[in-house]
């Protein structure tokens, strides 16, 4: 028992001299005294300056800590004086004894001001080429893949918690020569809740992006995100993105969309959803859902969409144009869509399909297969049951026929400008047939009824069978 007593006093006493030490260390330790030895490191493994112009703080017990101040990275040689990255603050701080149980618990992060200048010049060549390496130092996908396949065999799961991330006041350059492309983000910034597998994490964002030459766009994102890789589990939900895009060529210069949605996907059984999808812009409104299975494979999704009811008139309204006069002011004032679709990376099935246009409807399917091949197949099948052209006509004018003129001239040139002319290449490349069907039609006062039309376009052959 003496023996043991003996034992733990060492165990205390050097305990004690530990504790004392990194206590001194921290007190006496300034890593602001290193900032010339870190530059230097960075100038000889990359060329580049590094100028650390704010002070530098760690921290071990209770948590392992780092606050950096402001610190720029100059750019590759070539590519101007501006800095490659720059950034205002970074802290970061680690709990130190969860990592015994291996726990990760890290406090919220916070990255503010980070600022990335990337350029490409009309050579192809890019300013963090020098950063990223040549290909022959990456190592093969397939040794990677082994290595990571190795390494997640033996590895413990690890449980990670993160307070939160703040990412503020971010900015991103992109110039490229190749293509005389250039855009702008300025500000970005994401803000996230208190992260934890498997539980629902908040999640804000808001960014401003400028696209020359004449690109605007605003947007605000918030959802729900849940991660949880031990059971490969992964959802968005809540999700709501509001942008504004601002072009010449829009409507009044600028158009607003609204999405809405859930999304989640699992990978033990290689599938995903999306869900409760809303897609609001020009006063439209489309709402759907889609499921994916066989993700690691060959993906097979299956999906229903709507459009609802809308008024054609007060679309051509928003969209800067005016509405036709028709004899009857009543028609173009209700539409709605509706549609199932199904598919995979060669085929896809257009089905349930229904289109309604005042008292009128169309339903029908369409199927596209061979879509890997250089001659993809379709087949439309359409059925309209009712319509009455006449309501859709320009109103009759009153003003009288002009008298005189050679009508047969007249006659040929409306003839002439009639015709169509397909290239032929592209009939070589079609091989599609339309079978449509129409229940009543009145046009000129005149009654049609159970007409059926088929056209085909195959091998560069288009012929249509006359109505029955």
């Amino acid at each position: 028992m003496k023996h043991f007593r003996r034992v733990l006093t060492i165990v205390f006493f050097l305990l004690v001299i530990v504790v004392a030490g990194i206590g001194v260390l921290l007190a006496t330790f300034d890593p602001n005294s290193y900032k010339g030895q870190i530059e230097q490191l960075v100038k000889d493994e990359t060329g580049r300056d590094l100028s650390l112009q704010g002070d530098i703080s760690l921290s071990i017990f209770p948590k392992i800590g780092l606050d950096l101040g402001r610190v720029e990275l100059g750019n590759a040689e070539g590519f101007g004086e501006a800095a490659f990255a720059e950034v205002n603050q970074v802290t970061l701080n680690v709990a130190l004894l969860p990592l015994l149980k291996q726990q990760v618990e890290i406090d919220t992060i916070v990255l503010d001001g980070l600022s990335l200048n990337l350029q490409r010049n009309n050579q192809g060549i890019s300013n963090w080429d020098d950063l990223a390496g040549s290909a022959e130092e990456q190592p093969a996908e397939e040794e990677k893949a082994e290595v990571t396949e190795s390494e997640s065999d033996g590895a413990p799961a690890i449980d990670l918690k993160v307070q939160g991330l703040q990412i503020t006041n971010a900015k991103l350059i992109y110039i490229d020569e190749t293509t005389d492309q250039s855009f702008s983000l300025d500000p970005f910034n994401l803000r996230a809740g208190s992260l934890a597998y498997g539980q629902p994490m908040p999640l804000e964002m808001d960014l401003h992006l400028v696209q020359k030459p004449d690109t605007d766009l605003v947007a605000t994102l918030t959802a729900m995100l849940t991660i949880d890789p031990p059971q490969q589990k992964y959802a968005l939900s809540d999700l709501k993105l509001e942008s504004r895009i601002k072009q010449p060529d829009l409507p009044d210069g600028e158009l607003a969309v609204t999405l809405a949605a859930d999304a989640s996907a699992d990978l033990n059984t290689q599938t995903a959803v999306l869900e409760k999808l809303a897609i609001d812009v020009l006063g439209l409104r489309l709402d759907g859902r889609m499921d994916v299975a066989e993700l690691d494979a060959t993906p097979a999704f299956n999906g229903k969409f709507s459009v609802r009811e809308f008024s054609p008139r007060d679309l051509l309204r928003r969209l800067g144009n005016a509405a036709p006069e028709t004899t009857d002011p009543k028609v173009l004032s209700k539409t709605s869509l509706s549609f199932n679709v199904s598919g995979t990376p060669e085929k896809v099935a257009l089905t349930g399909l229904k289109a309604v246009l005042d008292d009128s409807t169309m339903t029908g399917e369409a199927r596209a297969s061979s879509l890997d091949k250089e001659i993809p197949v379709v087949r439309v099948k359409l059925d309209l049951d009712a319509i009455n052209l006449d309501r859709y006509m320009a109103p009759a004018s009153d003003a009288p026929a002009p008298a005189g003129g050679n009508s047969n001239t007249s006659d040929q040139t409306t003839q002439g400008s009639d015709e169509l002319n397909i290239p032929k290449e592209m009939l070589r490349q079609q091989d599609a047939i339309l079978d449509f069907t129409l229940g009543t039609l009145i046009v000129q006062k005149a009654t049609l009824t159970d007409a059926q039309v088929r056209i085909a376009a195959q091998r560069g052959v288009v012929t249509v069978e006359p109505f029955k």
